[in-house]
């Protein structure tokens, strides 16, 4: 290890699911639409990221994935789907302050942490619901996150 690196033992404490929405267009057939080359899956992936006051090695991560929009039927789209989640972190070996908090060094590794219990939520809910199975694709965290902030 170099000289800059630091132990690191961050650890999802807890999820909670906020909220979960699926909505279904039944005019649309899910498998003819996907057949189609030009229908792509419009997904909208955001997170916030908050510390705990007076404990800086302590995060809060707010994520949410949005597939189409409140808008689906008119626009002709399979069906609606949000999901919103809080993950809880903590890394108990690293040295934080206020001013560089968890969150400053592990943003990015909590949200590669956390997208796959998303990905499965929406995976099994729309599996349980009658429709085809989604699967949302993997996302390659730091080139998603980075852009939006450009």
């Amino acid at each position: 290890m170099g000289k800059n690196n630091k132990n690191s033992d961050l650890k999802l404490n807890k999820n909670i699911l906020c909220e979960s929405i699926l909505k279904i267009n039944n005019n649309v057939e899910l498998s003819e639409w996907y057949s189609l080359d030009e229908n792509e899956l419009e997904i909208k992936v955001e997170s916030n990221i908050g510390i705990k006051k007076d404990d800086p090695a302590t995060a809060k991560l707010l994520l949410g994935v949005k597939i189409f929009d409140e808008e689906y039927i008119e626009k002709d789209k399979p069906f609606y789907c949000f999901v919103e989640m809080e993950f809880y972190f903590r890394d108990d070996e690293g040295e934080y302050t206020e001013d560089s908090p968890v969150a400053a060094k592990f943003s990015l590794n909590m949200v590669s942490i956390a997208y796959p219990y998303i990905r499965a939520h929406i995976s099994t809910l729309s599996a349980i619901s009658g429709i085809e199975q989604i699967h949302i694709p993997t996302i390659n965290v730091y080139n998603t996150l980075t852009n939006d902030e450009d």
